[in-house]
């Protein structure tokens, strides 16, 4: 039986989901490994080496970063008003979100926020904890717009193990 190889860590032109989720994986174990201790999970990672969000928490992290997933899932799949309808704490998880930093350079509204959708010109993504293998990428990652609509889904793909794991330690009884 042949094992099968993780894929090789890249970025740019031509990635597939899964080119960015291994980017990911190894970025987050480069950062756990030159920062120990400094995020609980890959929530925590995406938070704050993604989102750059800054809470000094574990658990508000996690929050910030699965309400970041949940509104990129929403312009991803531009079901925004689908989203926001379904109850009032999304609404306005999805208001706060669209004006925080890694948002609001990104996407585009018309003439209504709630209908957003990434912009579709060239976009650009940088933190210094972004890794290939042992070496850091020191600067901005370059994408196009169906690029960066991979990417936004590789973020999603690389939560999930922790999204269940988490499920499962605050599920009752």
């Amino acid at each position: 039986m042949e094992t099968q190889q993780a894929p090789i860590p890249r970025y740019g032109k031509n990635c597939s989901l899964e080119d960015y989720v291994a980017l990911l994986e190894t970025s987050y174990t480069a950062y756990q490994t030159t920062m120990p201790n400094a995020v609980a999970n890959r929530l925590d990672y995406l938070c704050g080496c993604v989102f750059d969000f800054v809470t000094y928490d574990d658990e508000m992290s996690t929050l910030f970063a699965t309400k970041a997933l949940e509104v990129c899932k929403a312009i991803n799949d531009a079901n925004t008003h689908e989203y926001i309808c379904k109850s009032s704490e999304n609404y306005t998880w999805y208001i706060t979100m669209c004006n925080m930093e890694f948002f609001k350079g990104r996407i585009n509204w018309g003439t209504s926020i709630r209908g957003a959708w990434w912009d579709h010109k060239d976009t650009s993504f940088y933190n210094c904890q972004i890794w290939i293998n042992d070496k850091q990428i020191t600067e901005p990652i370059k994408f196009l717009w169906k690029e960066w609509i991979v990417f936004i889904n590789a973020l999603s793909v690389f939560a999930e193990k922790d999204k269940v794991s988490i499920a499962k330690e605050t599920a009752p009884g």
